[in-house]
C-alpha cells in the first residue's frame, strides 16, 4: 500500500529505512541526517510503500533547480533525490509503482520533467533500473560518494500524466 509520509516521526522512520538500505549511520553523511530530510521535506514529498505495518520502500521527490552548466533541457524539474527498498523485496515491482504514483504528484505548473541521478559504478542494480523506467541520460561527471569518486549520471523523462491533487 502506499502511503504519504504526513508527519516528522513518519518522515524519520523512512530516513531510518534510507539509512539501512544504503549501509549509513547518521552522520556518516549529511543525507543520513533528520535535519536534511526535514529540510529537504519543505519543497517536496515522500512516500512509502508499507507492507505489514512495515515502511519496505520509499522514494522522496523534491524541487529542483538546476544550473545553466548541468543541462539545457530544463531549468528546473522534480527530482528523485533519494529512493530505496529493503533488500527482501527488490525487484517485486514496488519502486516502479512508487515512481509512477510519485509522476503523478508532481505539479506540472513547476515543471514537466522528473530527473535521478545514480551512481552507475556503485548502484548498478539502479542504473538498469533507471533506464528500464524510460529515463534518459543527459549528463554524466564524477563526484566523490561514500568515500570515493564515481561516476555520476543524470537522467530524465517527461511527465506525461494528469496530476492528482494531494
Amino acid at each position: 500500500m502506499i502511503r504519504f509520509v504526513v508527519n516528522n516521526d513518519e518522515l524519520e522512520a523512512t530516513l531510518k529505512l534510507s539509512n539501512e538500505v544504503f549501509g549509513l549511520n547518521p552522520g556518516d553523511d549529511k543525507n543520513s541526517l533528520l535535519e536534511t530530510w526535514l529540510e529537504k521535506w519543505r519543497d517536496g514529498f515522500v512516500l512509502n510503500w508499507i507492507d505489514n505495518d512495515r515502511i519496505v520502500s520509499y522514494v522522496f521527490v523534491v524541487k529542483k533547480q538546476w544550473k545553466d552548466s548541468e543541462n539545457d533541457i530544463f531549468s528546473q524539474s522534480w527530482h528523485i533525490w533519494l529512493c530505496g527498498t529493503s533488500p527482501s523485496y527488490r525487484g517485486t515491482g514496488i519502486m516502479g509503482n512508487l515512481i509512477e504514483e510519485a509522476t503523478k504528484r508532481c505539479d506540472l505548473s513547476y515543471s514537466k520533467f522528473l530527473t535521478v541521478a545514480t551512481l552507475p559504478d556503485r548502484f548498478t542494480s539502479m542504473a538498469r533500473f533507471i533506464q528500464q523506467q524510460n529515463f534518459a541520460i543527459f549528463a554524466e561527471r564524477f563526484e566523490r560518494a561514500f568515500g570515493q569518486e564515481y561516476r555520476k549520471i543524470d537522467c530524465y523523462r517527461p511527465i506525461l500524466t494528469v496530476p492528482t491533487q494531494f
